[in-house]
């Protein structure tokens, strides 16, 4: 499947055996496509909304992505994205392995199910994924131990995102929610 084309001056990269992070500015408006092999967070980074539709899993969802929403898409899922200003975010991919073995340490992968979800406002991951978007933006200073540890608490987060039976989705404020559906109204609507 097409994969995003990423703009390579405005792009920064970091691999490790765990984790790649993505830190992408001004990406051009497209549609990208993908079968993911690891599991994907997407922390939105343009000031801006900008509409967005978006397909995961067969399920369509239209609606604007808000600077610092979320998004979590697991391993396996189909993928598809589309936008008609320029981007930027910081993409996280996950080694599903790395996820299994923690879970399986905490005593949770018998009742894992990672479902995704798209443009969450989330206070705690958005802190970690900033740390991590710092790390790879001043050339990894802290070494590879910090990007390790920060992914572990990422991972941790997840899992206790996934297995918090008294919330729907961790960090979703009701009034936040309804915020974001009337200023994507008037977004639709403006003139």
């Amino acid at each position: 499947m097409k994969e995003v084309k990423f703009n390579s001056k405005d792009v920064l990269s970091q691999k490790q055996e765990n984790v790649q992070i993505i830190k992408a500015e001004n990406v051009q408006p497209q549609q990208a496509r993908e079968t993911l092999d690891k599991h994907l967070i997407l922390l939105h980074r343009t000031a801006k909304p900008v509409a967005i539709q978006e397909t995961v899993a067969d399920s369509f969802h239209g609606g604007v992505a808000f600077k610092n929403d979320i998004n979590f898409i697991p391993a396996g899922a189909d993928s598809t994205c589309e936008w008609k200003e320029p981007l930027s975010f910081l993409r996280v991919e996950l080694n599903p392995q790395i996820v299994k073995e923690i879970a399986d340490k905490e005593n949770v992968s018998s009742r894992l199910d990672l479902s995704y979800y798209l443009r969450n406002q989330d206070y705690k991951m958005q802190q970690l994924l900033l740390w991590l978007s710092e790390e790879v933006e001043h050339g990894n200073p802290q070494g590879k131990l910090y990007i390790d540890s920060v992914t572990n608490l990422i991972i941790y987060h997840i899992l206790k995102q996934h297995n918090d039976s008294q919330s729907n989705f961790l960090g979703k404020t009701p009034g936040l929610e309804h915020l974001k559906i009337a200023m994507e109204y008037m977004q639709d609507h403006y003139a």
